[in-house]
């Protein structure tokens, strides 16, 4: 089981290099404040844009954020100040990274891990909530 997650990131980086996006991290972190995004690309002249969509929860459509023209660069990073890293009915926020090249697009899904507990009860809250998904 400790395997699935490499695999998985072995797997989406095979794939993102098979589609010309040589997408190498995309990644989120909860932060005070909002949501920082980042993410790496490793074939950069042949994208043409990034997409960022949020979706606040499992039911929900997800709701376009911002698009950035490629440039030179192939580390970038958005940090989304309206939003919590947890949606109101307690599930993950995801975003979504849509990589659109001259080729196509391919689309690639993060969520924040959920913050810290500060409080033994915070501590408590978390896991019960946890044990009921």
């Amino acid at each position: 089981m400790k395997r699935l997650p490499a695999l998985l990131g072995l797997l989406l980086l095979l794939s993102g290099l098979a589609s010309g996006s040589g997408l190498l991290l995309f990644r989120t972190q909860a932060l005070p404040g909002g949501v920082q995004l980042e993410w790496a690309a490793a074939n950069a002249p042949n994208v043409i844009r990034y997409g960022i969509d949020r979706q606040d929860g499992p039911a929900d459509d997800f709701d376009c954020l911002t698009s950035l023209t490629a440039g030179s660069r192939s580390r970038y990073s958005y940090f989304d100040r309206h939003a919590r890293p947890v949606a109101a009915d307690g599930s993950a926020v995801t975003y979504r990274l849509t990589v659109h090249t001259a080729a196509g697009a391919q689309a690639y899904l993060s969520s924040p891990p959920p913050p810290a507990a500060s409080t033994p009860l915070d501590s408590c809250w978390l896991l019960i909530k946890q044990m009921f998904r």
